[in-house]
């Protein structure tokens, strides 16, 4: 087991889930940008705005408002979490997010 997937299996139940949210959210973000590249550069179509547009705004506000519980228990501190999970952790957020 590498020391990035030990310290994610250390983090709090509420950071964890924080950091599947934050990796999901990314996504949904990821998806919605193509799809305005589409609409706006592209012109082709309007519609993948609207069908994206939806679950990203969902997952932020999850996001958010993870952040905020996972803040308010004490698990998520500035400095300590959040340089730790950078892009060079993205298996330790898939292992996250397989068992969670």
């Amino acid at each position: 087991m590498s020391a990035l997937t030990q310290q994610c299996d250390r983090l709090p139940p509420a950071t964890r889930a924080f950091v599947v949210a934050a990796f999901l959210e990314t996504f949904t973000w990821a998806g919605l940008l193509a799809r305005m590249f589409l609409k706006y550069v592209t012109g082709t179509t309007d519609v993948g705005v609207r069908i994206s547009g939806a679950p990203h705004g969902g997952m932020f506000f999850m996001y958010l408002a993870l952040g905020r519980v996972a803040k308010s228990i004490g698990g998520l501190r500035r400095g300590r979490v959040l340089p730790r999970m950078s892009a060079r952790s993205c298996r330790s957020g898939m292992r996250v997010l397989a068992t969670a």
